[in-house]
């Protein structure tokens, strides 16, 4: 039971099982009060005499619908919830608005944002259902990628965590836990997440299974992205209801793909393949390119792994057909692709093709750091022996510190041979003492995996 002080009065919330609410009286006797309006007014208003009001608000009598709409009609509130019938439509209406955000469906949430952000004109006399709406209004900022006016937010109805119920308190840590995944500050993220997770304990059957699955997959994403494969598969496997895993919905193959990448990590290679190789079918099944693209890229990565760099190639080639041009994962596919092609020789024409794609996807900012990475990976490993001042520089600077964020370390300590092996070649001492020294750091945190 939480006690929030409104108005100069303590008044008692819902909690999450709802089995307490502020009456409609006091409810009535709070707005009357926060707009300066005597008893005797509330009593003109509805055409009765202040004693029955007097005894409304004592707990002696009560309202019928006639008069609560009258009420709410004068306070100009009347489309907003007061009675328990009203609160629960609206709650409903809150949920609906942040499905729709979790299904990146905005242009409906911003719609039906329009229709209820009203709400927060009942601050006065209601906690729960504002602060609900604020707390979804800042998740909607986060997936619209407003994250610094999201943070914001955030930061402001941290003020009130002292007087939020459970429910409240599960949302906010969701949302923090969302905000620094999505700023990439995986340990923030986990802290928050494992708060939402102590909520979901206390009140598990009133939450969705749907909501303990998610919170479970993002802790083990931001595992995975820590580069603890071990931990992010425990959280996996602790996932409600795991059964659904190999049936043919996008949740069962983002589980799936999820799962084959942490065992790559750790070398479950055969384990991985069969995975992959059974989300590629079920994603073609449902005609889902995303995860067709995703299974064919993390084939490509296991056998680049392995060496394989002909297979690699072929399956990098293929996620290049199905991933959409602008996107993220097209820019990675083309550059794995090209990785796996400079161990095949022709490093003079692999030149000019890279030469070409920069001018050819200069538009497209996402692919740029991974082109000139691939163009000045080249160029070093083309001739070793002349001091490439640039390439060096970009690789140092840029691509090595674009690896570790993107959790990529493999090809971060790949870059960091070859720099070794180009300052052994050009006799720069230090340069080789340094990168060694950032090599070590690199293989120290793959090898705890």
């Amino acid at each position: 039971m939480t006690l929030a002080k409104m108005g100069g009065e303590f008044c008692q919330m819902n909690s999450l099982d709802n089995d307490s609410i502020v009456n409609i009286a006091a409810k009535i006797k709070l707005l009357r009060k926060s707009k300066g309006v005597s008893q005797s007014e509330v009593a003109e208003i509805i055409l009765t005499n202040q004693g029955k009001i007097s005894r409304i608000e004592n707990g002696d009598d009560s309202y019928d619908e006639n008069e609560i709409l009258a009420i709410k009609e004068h306070f100009g509130i009347a489309n907003m919830p007061l009675t328990q019938l009203e609160c629960d439509a609206f709650k409903k209406r809150l949920y609906h608005f942040r499905d729709l955000i979790k299904d990146r469906q905005l242009d409906e949430a911003k719609q039906l944002q329009n229709e209820i952000k009203h709400i927060n004109i009942l601050e006065a006399i209601d906690f729960e259902l504002p602060m609900l709406y604020r707390l979804f209004e800042a998740l909607l900022l986060m997936v619209d990628e407003k994250l610094e006016e999201a943070y914001e937010k955030m930061q402001e109805l941290e003020a009130h965590l002292d007087k939020m119920t459970d429910e409240l308190i599960y949302h906010y840590h969701r949302n923090m836990g969302f905000y620094h995944l999505t700023s990439r500050s995986f340990e923030e993220a986990i802290i928050n997440y494992k708060q939402a997770l102590k909520v979901i304990k206390l009140h598990k059957y009133l939450l969705s299974d749907k909501d303990e699955q998610e919170v479970y997959y993002n802790i083990a994403y931001c595992y995975t992205n820590l580069e603890y494969p071990s931990r992010a598969i425990v959280f996996i496997e602790k996932i409600p209801h795991i059964g659904f895993r190999n049936e043919m919905t996008v949740q069962s193959l983002a589980l799936d793909i999820a799962i084959a990448i942490n065992y790559n990590k750790i070398g479950l290679y055969e384990e991985a393949e069969e995975i992959l190789n059974d989300c590629y079918l079920r994603a073609n099944g449902i005609a889902n390119k995303l995860y067709i693209g995703l299974s064919l890229q993390n084939l490509g990565v296991m056998n680049s792994y392995l060496g394989k760099w002909e297979v690699a190639y072929d399956y990098f080639g293929q996620a290049l057909k199905i991933f959409e041009k602008d996107s993220l994962y097209h820019a990675w596919a083309l550059y794995f692709k090209y990785r796996c092609k400079m161990e095949f020789g022709e490093l003079a024409k692999i030149e000019r093709e890279l030469n070409k794609l920069e001018k050819d996807y200069e538009k497209y900012e996402k692919h740029q750091i991974l082109i000139k990475t691939a163009r000045h990976f080249l160029r070093i490993k083309k001739n070793v022996t002349f001091y490439h001042t640039d390439a060096v520089e970009y690789i140092e600077n840029v691509s090595i510190p674009y690896f570790i964020e993107r959790s990529h370390r493999l090809e971060a300590l790949d870059c960091c041979k070859l720099l070794v092996k180009h300052f052994g070649r050009t006799n720069k001492r230090r340069k080789t003492l340094e990168t060694n020294e950032l090599m070590l750091k690199i293989c120290e945190r793959v090898n705890m995996i």
